[in-house]
């Protein structure tokens, strides 16, 4: 029974590294999306992160979000030189 589970486990432990190549791939790609998007686009941030996001697979589009969500909560915490909030 424990040969078993520690193969099992083994096992699993090298599927997720052999996935490592193509999720590094694809967070080099949706960057260069990104990229693209923000220089010639011109788009805001926020429409760019949101749009990769629905692009990628889990769980690089689950990044994405989170930074969206984080950039948008801090968007909301910002207050221009000068002015008091």
């Amino acid at each position: 029974m424990i040969l078993f589970t520690c193969t099992w486990v083994g096992i699993d432990i090298a599927r997720n590294y052999s996935k490592r190549p193509k999720q590094i791939r694809e967070l080099l790609h949706a960057l260069q999306i990104m990229e693209a998007e923000m220089v010639y686009g011109q788009e805001p941030i926020h429409q760019v992160l949101y749009k990769i996001s629905k692009q990628l697979t889990p769980p690089l589009g689950y990044i994405f979000m989170i930074y969206l969500k984080l950039s948008l909560i801090a968007m909301s915490h910002y207050t221009p030189f000068g002015s008091k909030h």
